[in-house]
């Protein structure tokens, strides 16, 4: 579970390494970015919306390049990493969309209004997921 303390603070990490963000892959449904990382590292990450009964949530890979291909971002391995959530805002304002973020569902309804509403965000390496409001 993702700490309410410490969340601003990633989303704001988030915010800042969006603007780096390079989309390379825009469906839709389907979402490639390349984020850098610290000390010279590349990420590339994986967006996927889908489709659970009633609802969508969107899935998230994070994947750091390395010489002998990717391997799982470490901290999209524990819960959704701040390189997701940039990735998400990146291509959300790619689509003149805006996108706030929230660790439970009583937090993401606060933030809903008649012109957006809220879905889940989920790591497919960790299975966590926190809530996105666009």
């Amino acid at each position: 579970m993702l700490s309410k303390k410490n969340f601003p603070n990633r989303v704001n990490e988030a915010r800042a390494l969006a603007k780096f963000a390079k989309i390379v892959r825009d469906t839709g449904k389907a979402f490639e970015v390349i984020l850098p990382g610290h000390e010279a590292k590349e990420y590339r990450v994986i967006l996927k919306w889908a489709k659970t009964g009633k609802d969508y949530v969107m899935t998230a890979e994070c994947g750091l390049n390395t010489s002998r291909g990717h391997i799982n971002c470490k901290g999209n391995s524990m819960n959704v990493c701040y390189h997701v959530m940039a990735a998400v805002i990146a291509v959300a304002n790619s689509h003149k969309a805006k996108v706030s973020f929230a660790t439970d569902e009583n937090d993401a309804m606060r933030l809903v209004n008649m012109k957006n509403n809220a879905n889940r965000l989920v790591s497919r390496q960790s299975l966590e997921y926190i809530w996105m409001v666009s």
